[in-house]
């Protein structure tokens, strides 16, 4: 679940006027585009015209796809994916972007992942607090993904409008608010999406390894 921003805005309208210009030749109706997307019906594909919801990485390929246009023509951000701007990205590694709290600078700059994601769609936030055992000690980087909508049961990183980041699960929304389980309390709380700037899912855990002697002996 995201809320709407700016940007979603400026995609939503991008999109818009592509879908304008080519629905007649490429003979296309809401309808047929709906049936075409695997959408459940018209009204999704005007939702995401009018940015009624907004725009994630897979719904831009996709209308990017059936418009014929590079996904950067909806999204700008995703300048990265043209091949002469691709970077090789060792062992798949994203920026810690911060802690927590905030009241510290994350141990690492940057910390390597198992997941395949696309750049600049990923980063990581250190905990810096004892306060998430046992989901997750002091010293673990979360991965939290942008490109991709949180559901009902996932972990994920609620960023508050004042900048306060909340790490729970997520137990579903509406227009006006979403609920979690606080990682840190687990009690359930429900927050107004007025106070709400992103809710992104965690994607992996990385917990620190702990410096251990070689095994010389087998255990008897």
């Amino acid at each position: 679940m995201r809320v709407i921003t700016p940007q979603d805005r400026e995609n939503a309208k991008r999109l818009k006027g592509i879908w304008d210009r080519k629905k007649t030749d490429l003979g296309l109706t809401q309808a047929k585009a709906a049936e075409l997307l695997g959408y459940a019906g018209q009204g999704t594909v005007g939702q995401y015209l009018n940015c009624y919801i907004s725009l994630n990485y897979e719904a831009v390929i996709s209308f990017a796809k059936l418009l014929r246009v590079e996904p950067w023509e909806i999204d700008p951000s995703l300048g990265a994916l043209r091949p002469s701007e691709v970077k090789v990205q060792e062992e798949n590694k994203v920026p810690v972007s911060r802690t927590l709290t905030g009241n510290n600078a994350p141990a690492q700059t940057t910390i390597t992942t198992r997941y395949d994601c696309m750049p600049g769609q990923c980063y990581g936030i250190e905990i810096d607090s004892d306060e998430y055992k046992p989901f997750a000690k002091r010293g673990t980087t979360v991965i939290v993904s942008r490109a991709e909508e949180p559901l009902p049961g996932d972990d994920v990183v609620v960023t508050q409008q004042d900048g306060t980041l909340v790490l729970g699960e997520l137990h579903g929304g509406d227009n006006t608010t979403v609920t979690i389980t606080r990682h840190s309390t687990l009690e359930e709380e429900t927050m107004a999406l007025d106070n709400v700037k992103a809710v992104e899912p965690v994607i992996e855990v990385c917990r620190p390894r702990a410096a251990r002697p070689r095994r010389l002996h087998a255990v008897k």
